[in-house]
Protein backbone atom coordinates (compact mmCIF):
# COMPACT_ATOMS: atom_id res chain seq x y z
CA UNK A 1 0.00 0.00 0.00
CA UNK A 2 1.71 3.41 -0.67
CA UNK A 3 -0.36 6.50 -0.09
CA UNK A 4 0.49 10.18 -1.33
CA UNK A 5 -0.11 13.71 -0.49
CA UNK A 6 1.22 16.83 -1.47
CA UNK A 7 1.76 20.10 -0.27
CA UNK A 8 1.93 23.23 -2.39
CA UNK A 9 2.50 27.61 -1.35
CA UNK A 10 -0.22 29.31 -1.71
CA UNK A 11 0.71 32.48 -3.16
CA UNK A 12 1.20 35.70 -1.67
CA UNK A 13 1.87 34.08 1.58
CA UNK A 14 4.40 31.53 3.61
CA UNK A 15 1.75 29.20 3.85
CA UNK A 16 1.08 25.92 1.96
CA UNK A 17 -2.04 23.73 1.16
CA UNK A 18 -1.84 19.96 1.58
CA UNK A 19 -3.59 17.74 -0.22
CA UNK A 20 -4.88 14.42 -0.26
CA UNK A 21 -7.40 13.33 -3.12
CA UNK A 22 -10.35 15.62 -3.10
CA UNK A 23 -8.84 16.58 0.85
CA UNK A 24 -7.11 19.45 2.19
CA UNK A 25 -5.48 21.25 5.15
CA UNK A 26 -3.37 24.51 5.52
CA UNK A 27 0.40 24.15 7.50
CA UNK A 28 1.91 27.25 8.42
CA UNK A 29 4.05 28.80 11.07
CA UNK A 30 2.55 30.50 14.17
CA UNK A 31 2.38 34.44 13.30
CA UNK A 32 5.38 36.17 12.70
CA UNK A 33 7.70 32.74 13.07
CA UNK A 34 9.96 32.19 10.43
CA UNK A 35 7.38 34.17 7.99
CA UNK A 36 4.44 32.02 9.46
CA UNK A 37 1.32 34.47 9.43
CA UNK A 38 -0.46 31.43 11.46
CA UNK A 39 -3.11 30.85 8.99
CA UNK A 40 -2.58 27.07 9.17
CA UNK A 41 -1.20 24.32 11.21
CA UNK A 42 2.26 23.92 12.71
CA UNK A 43 4.38 21.26 12.02
CA UNK A 44 3.27 19.98 15.60
CA UNK A 45 0.06 20.69 15.58
CA UNK A 46 -0.23 18.65 12.15
CA UNK A 47 2.17 15.50 13.70
CA UNK A 48 -0.43 15.71 17.10
CA UNK A 49 -3.58 15.51 15.00
CA UNK A 50 -2.04 12.93 12.74
CA UNK A 51 -1.64 10.69 16.01
CA UNK A 52 -4.55 11.41 17.21
CA UNK A 53 -6.75 10.98 14.10
CA UNK A 54 -4.73 7.75 13.45
CA UNK A 55 -5.24 6.46 16.28
CA UNK A 56 -9.31 8.02 16.13
CA UNK A 57 -9.64 5.55 12.83
CA UNK A 58 -8.13 2.29 14.44
CA UNK A 59 -10.58 2.60 17.17
CA UNK A 60 -13.10 2.59 14.56
CA UNK A 61 -11.48 -0.89 12.87
CA UNK A 62 -10.96 -2.50 16.57
CA UNK A 63 -14.44 -2.00 17.01
CA UNK A 64 -15.70 -3.73 14.20
CA UNK A 65 -13.33 -6.60 14.26
CA UNK A 66 -14.14 -6.87 17.98
CA UNK A 67 -18.14 -6.65 17.58
CA UNK A 68 -18.00 -3.63 19.94
CA UNK A 69 -20.56 -0.59 18.90
CA UNK A 70 -18.77 3.25 19.91
CA UNK A 71 -20.92 5.80 21.07
CA UNK A 72 -18.78 8.18 22.04
CA UNK A 73 -14.66 9.21 21.92
CA UNK A 74 -12.54 12.08 22.70
CA UNK A 75 -8.73 12.14 22.24
CA UNK A 76 -6.01 14.55 24.01
CA UNK A 77 -3.08 14.31 22.04
CA UNK A 78 -0.01 16.00 23.90
CA UNK A 79 3.86 16.25 22.46
CA UNK A 80 6.63 16.80 24.47
CA UNK A 81 10.24 18.46 22.49
CA UNK A 82 13.17 18.71 23.27
CA UNK A 83 15.09 22.20 23.04
CA UNK A 84 17.65 21.99 20.11
CA UNK A 85 17.40 20.07 18.07
CA UNK A 86 13.57 20.25 18.28
CA UNK A 87 12.38 16.61 18.21
CA UNK A 88 9.43 15.14 19.46
CA UNK A 89 10.84 13.37 22.70
CA UNK A 90 7.53 11.80 23.18
CA UNK A 91 3.74 11.57 22.82
CA UNK A 92 0.86 10.98 25.02
CA UNK A 93 -2.55 10.33 23.93
CA UNK A 94 -5.40 10.50 26.56
CA UNK A 95 -8.26 8.80 25.17
CA UNK A 96 -11.74 8.63 26.32
CA UNK A 97 -14.31 6.05 24.95
CA UNK A 98 -17.46 4.80 25.23
CA UNK A 99 -19.18 1.33 24.19
CA UNK A 100 -22.63 0.31 24.30
CA UNK A 101 -21.51 -2.69 26.67
CA UNK A 102 -19.59 -0.55 29.16
CA UNK A 103 -16.06 -0.03 30.81
CA UNK A 104 -14.77 -3.85 30.46
CA UNK A 105 -14.90 -3.82 26.73
CA UNK A 106 -13.92 -0.20 26.18
CA UNK A 107 -10.41 -1.19 27.97
CA UNK A 108 -10.69 -4.13 25.62
CA UNK A 109 -11.28 -2.12 22.60
CA UNK A 110 -8.14 0.47 23.89
CA UNK A 111 -5.92 -2.28 24.20
CA UNK A 112 -7.04 -4.04 20.61
CA UNK A 113 -6.76 -0.51 19.28
CA UNK A 114 -3.24 0.14 20.58
CA UNK A 115 -1.92 -3.54 19.36
CA UNK A 116 -2.80 -2.81 15.93
CA UNK A 117 -2.54 1.02 15.26
CA UNK A 118 -0.01 2.55 12.85
CA UNK A 119 1.19 4.02 15.98
CA UNK A 120 1.92 1.02 17.93
CA UNK A 121 3.68 -0.67 15.02
CA UNK A 122 5.81 1.99 13.22
CA UNK A 123 5.58 5.47 14.89
CA UNK A 124 6.51 4.33 18.76
CA UNK A 125 9.73 3.01 16.59
CA UNK A 126 10.88 6.82 16.10
CA UNK A 127 9.38 8.30 19.39
CA UNK A 128 7.50 6.66 22.96
CA UNK A 129 3.75 6.92 22.27
CA UNK A 130 1.69 6.39 25.82
CA UNK A 131 -1.85 5.53 25.01
CA UNK A 132 -3.81 6.03 28.31
CA UNK A 133 -7.46 6.38 29.77
CA UNK A 134 -8.94 9.64 29.85
CA UNK A 135 -8.90 8.94 33.41
CA UNK A 136 -5.87 8.24 34.59
CA UNK A 137 -4.40 11.67 34.93
CA UNK A 138 -7.39 12.36 36.88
Amino acid sequence: MRLEVSFKSISGTGAAIGISGSKSIIADRRDGSAGGLGLGLSGGELQALALGGGFFNQLHFSAETLGLVLRHITIDVALEFTDAPLLIASAEIKVDLEVETGPGDAKRLLDHATGDSTISNSVVRGFPVLVIPADAHD
